[in-house]
């Protein structure tokens, strides 16, 4: 709302649960598009865990998700959205 635009973010975290989540995704260092993601290992995206944040308080931007995981979590958020409680 308002004149600033806003973004949703999801936690992003290096450090690899045992017994993943159905709304987790795996960053994988072996992928052939890791290195665009700018981070410097393997990783988790928590898709419950989301923040929405205004394009002012932005800095800079870390990297890009290969197109693959990009589709990934466009399903996973939509199934994460419209899940009856």
């Amino acid at each position: 709302m308002g004149t600033r635009r806003h973004v949703l973010f999801a936690y992003i975290t290096s450090h690899i649960p045992t017994h993943l989540q159905e709304t987790d995704i795996k960053l994988d260092a072996d992928h052939p598009d890791f290195v665009a993601t700018g981070l410097h290992q393997s990783s988790i995206i928590r898709l419950h865990h989301l923040v929405t944040v205004s394009t002012v308080v932005i800095q800079r931007e870390l990297g890009e998700l290969p197109s693959d995981i990009q589709a990934q979590m466009t399903e996973k958020l939509c199934h994460l959205l419209t899940e009856q409680a």
